[in-house]
């Protein structure tokens, strides 16, 4: 069947000539008939110029995503084959040494508007956010398990994002497979476990993937704070780097229960790549189950300043929209405060924001402020974005969200 004509105002092809991924409602000056939410569509010029291919979002702002630059090119289950292979094959070049875990597709800056896909190990969890890639879901799965052929597919579309597209969160599901479990991967040469049915996200955080090798490589003989620790991977990833003493604090409990066993499978001798770190067993460690502002204000009532040679601060988005943005920087403000509070000379404070709403100036700014109250100087020693297989496009600066600074405090 063929598509249904978008045509754009003079003047607005110029971004999706040069790759940008979205067009706005602004710049469309007419359609061909009505267009379905989720529809697929051609993208035309003033001129009359194929331009793309994507799929129409009544009500949107972001009225269509692109997911082709090819003219006629059907979106079925080959398409999602012939994408995933090429996907895979530039994304697994990427990865460090020992690494099976990554992002296959990132949503729009891989073209695949809508669909998030991580690989981990043997396991795949995929999410849906639009209501294209809704109508998609069964081509999706089987490209999936045709290129793949995993132990077990997981759908995870919990995202409240699904109600830009009018669709309802629905809860995780097994797609394909029998695996009930969460998942274990290598990261580094790490174990590493995907809580993929009930943890946030996809079940891990793929995307600080080189923060977490560089905090292994500091780490040696380093007692290690690890603020909002989730499964604990910049903890084991600290531990894998022979850490003295490590403490994981978290207001999930499932979450530590993770983490515990994450340490358990990396220090246990013949457990496969866990064995890697038999030392891991003789580290202090602590896991505390706390909210880390409470925790923050309970170390600097007990005048605790220095107890860590390591602090990591990896808190959840603060802002998922613009109008939340000056709020979430007084938050960001206030934790990273009491960070630098609880830092002494010679201290590392590695923080980060993934909140895309906040840009790399903003989250700078946000620290110097910090510093500033807390009385103390820090030199910036690293930055870190999300790893490369979390696609960061030049064309589309909307894609770049997380920003992670290591700060030597002085």
């Amino acid at each position: 069947m063929k598509n249904k004509i978008i045509t754009l105002k003079k003047g607005k092809d110029m971004p999706v000539k040069a790759g940008h991924p979205w067009i706005f409602s602004g710049g469309i000056e007419k359609t061909e008939g009505k267009i379905s939410n989720g529809e697929i569509a051609d993208i035309y010029s003033s001129s009359g110029e194929y331009l793309a291919t994507g799929s129409f979002h009544q009500g949107n702002s972001i009225r269509v995503r692109v997911i082709s630059r090819k003219r006629n090119e059907s979106i079925d289950t080959d398409f999602f084959i012939k994408r995933f292979k090429s996907l895979a094959s530039v994304k697994k070049e990427l990865l460090p040494a020992e690494t099976d875990g990554y992002r296959l597709v990132h949503s729009d800056a891989d073209m695949i508007p809508g669909l998030v896909v991580d690989i981990y190990g043997g396991s795949i969890v995929f999410q849906i956010n639009t209501a294209a890639m809704e109508v998609m879901r069964q081509d999706i799965i089987e490209a999936l398990a045709a290129v793949f052929k995993p132990v077990s597919i997981v759908e995870k579309s919990d995202m409240d994002n699904r109600k830009m597209d009018n669709l309802k969160a629905l809860d995780p599901v097994i797609r394909y497979g029998g695996s009930t479990g969460p998942a274990f991967f290598n990261e580094n040469g790490i174990t590493m476990i995907s809580d993929m049915l009930e943890g946030q996200k996809t079940g891990f955080y793929l995307d600080q993937r080189d923060a977490r090798i560089f905090i292994k490589g500091i780490s040696k003989g380093k007692r290690v704070l690890n603020l909002f620790s989730y499964t604990g991977g910049f903890s084991i990833s600290a531990a894998a780097g022979g850490a003295s003493e490590i403490t994981s604090v978290d207001a999930s409990e499932r979450a530590l229960e993770i983490a515990r066993e994450i340490f358990a499978v990396n220090s246990t001798k013949g457990s496969g790549t866990g064995s890697n770190f038999p030392w891991i067993k003789n580290i202090r460690t602590e896991f505390i189950r706390e909210d880390v502002f409470d925790f923050l204000a309970r170390l600097l009532k007990q005048k605790k300043t220095g107890a860590y040679d390591i602090i990591i601060c990896d808190p959840p988005a603060f802002a998922k929209k613009r109008e939340h943005a000056a709020d979430a920087l007084k938050g960001y403000t206030s934790l990273n405060r009491m960070c630098f509070e609880a830092s002494s000379s010679g201290t590392v404070l590695v923080s980060s924001s993934c909140s895309g709403m906040i840009g790399w100036t903003e989250f700078t700014n946000m620290l110097r402020l910090a510093s500033g109250q807390a009385g103390k100087g820090a030199s910036i020693i690293a930055d870190f974005s999300q790893a490369s297989d979390h696609t960061r496009k030049i064309s589309f600066p909307e894609g770049s969200y997380l920003k992670t600074t290591a700060l030597l405090v002085e």
